[in-house]
């Protein structure tokens, strides 16, 4: 077990490790998009016949279309990941040394992941809808784009980060 002197805890590390996990995530989930994107564009215009409207340029133009539609939305979402990412961390550095010293791993994973669902649903319920846009109101394919794969991704790996800060690492001090 940890012994954690409360004044010892190294704050700034923590907010910059969760910015960094929050700007990783984005970055995946616009790879896994992208991948996703361009095997199915590919499919789908490889489906029409197309004697000679040469098949290959179109191809590579939807790839290079998508990817740079992507990679810009992309830039637009990781300073809100990078601060989401943030909270989250300071929020795992403030209870885990407090609530997870007497717990398995699977304990402080657990609370990981009620806390990445506290966050999630403050955004996804209250400070979204206070501002005017009500993501549960979307289709459910949409919601499922921009909220629900990405919240899936992000809770993943909020349980496993809180159980390493508190198994694995140093951010507890200085």
């Amino acid at each position: 077990m940890i012994t954690v002197d409360y004044a010892s805890r190294n704050w700034r590390k923590a907010a910059r490790h969760g910015a960094g996990i929050g700007m990783k995530m984005t970055l995946l989930y616009a790879v896994l998009f992208i991948l996703y994107a361009i095997i199915r564009s590919t499919l789908e215009l490889l489906s029409f016949p197309t004697p000679d409207a040469g098949a290959a340029g179109t191809i590579l133009a939807t790839m290079v279309s998508l990817i740079i539609a992507a990679l810009g939305i992309t830039l637009l979402v990781i300073p809100l990941s990078a601060l989401a990412g943030m909270g989250t961390s300071l929020l795992l550095h403030l209870l885990l040394p407090r609530i997870s010293r007497r717990l398995t791993m699977v304990g402080t994973f657990f609370i990981s992941l009620a806390a990445a669902f506290a966050v999630v649903d403050t955004v996804q319920l209250i400070l979204l809808p206070a501002v005017g846009f009500k993501p549960l109101d979307l289709p459910f394919e949409t919601w499922i784009f921009w909220f629900g794969l990405p919240t899936v991704l992000y809770v993943i790996v909020t349980g496993f980060e809180g159980r390493r800060l508190r198994f694995g690492t140093r951010l507890y001090s200085s």
